[in-house]
């Protein structure tokens, strides 16, 4: 029984780190711009001194990313034809809004820091 315990143990501290570091650096965030110039925003809190936000948006559409620093101040004007994907440096926190210049549709992000 002493056996059984010490495994099952063994088995749990192994898997809980995984899930941890898993949650810890990846996120997803969904949305849906409804008109031209509507726009959704969210924040992302930088662990790492360099995270990537990947997007993906309808590709009929012409959605464009702001990036905002800690202060509001703008970082970037991003269209996503350009590059679906958003290099933050630094760490701290960024406020990313999410706009179209041309259709609407829904839109992802995935945060990593790969």
């Amino acid at each position: 029984m002493r056996r059984i315990l010490v495994v099952i143990l063994l088995i749990a501290a192994l898997l809980v780190p995984q899930v941890a570091f898993a949650k810890a650096y990846l996120d997803e965030i969904k949305g849906y711009i409804p008109g031209l110039y509507r726009e959704e925003s969210f924040t992302v809190d930088c662990l790492r001194d360099t995270q990537y936000v990947e997007f993906t948006y309808p590709s009929y559409a012409d959605f464009w990313v702001k990036v905002l620093g800690m202060d509001g101040d703008l970082l970037g004007d991003f269209q996503l034809s350009e590059g679906e994907v958003i290099e933050l440096t630094g760490g701290g926190r960024f406020t990313l809004v999410v706009y179209s210049k041309k259709e609407t549709g829904a839109w992802t992000a995935v945060i990593s820091d790969e």
